[in-house]
């Protein structure tokens, strides 16, 4: 699930976290980024930006050679 993913980030130093005490209910644990996160975070999203260039570029290759199907619309209800 969701916190044992974060505590695995928090484990590897990619994120750190604190509790914030609350006036109206219980005190909250704030998750916040590390610079090691950081920096992870942009290595993988220049990854998937380079990714969707280089697909961008092969669909539209391929789309010069072949036609692409466009996903079918859902038709639209009718008041009758």
């Amino acid at each position: 699930g969701l916190y044992r993913a974060l505590r695995a980030l928090e484990r590897d130093g990619l994120v750190q976290s604190g509790w914030e005490k609350s006036e109206n209910g219980p005190d909250r644990r704030i998750y916040q980024l590390t610079r090691a996160g950081m920096e992870e975070l942009h290595h993988h999203a220049t990854a998937l930006a380079d990714t969707r260039e280089t697909l961008d570029i092969f669909l539209s290759r391929y789309g010069e050679f072949v036609a692409i199907p466009k996903p079918a619309q859902p038709a639209r209800l009718r008041r009758g």
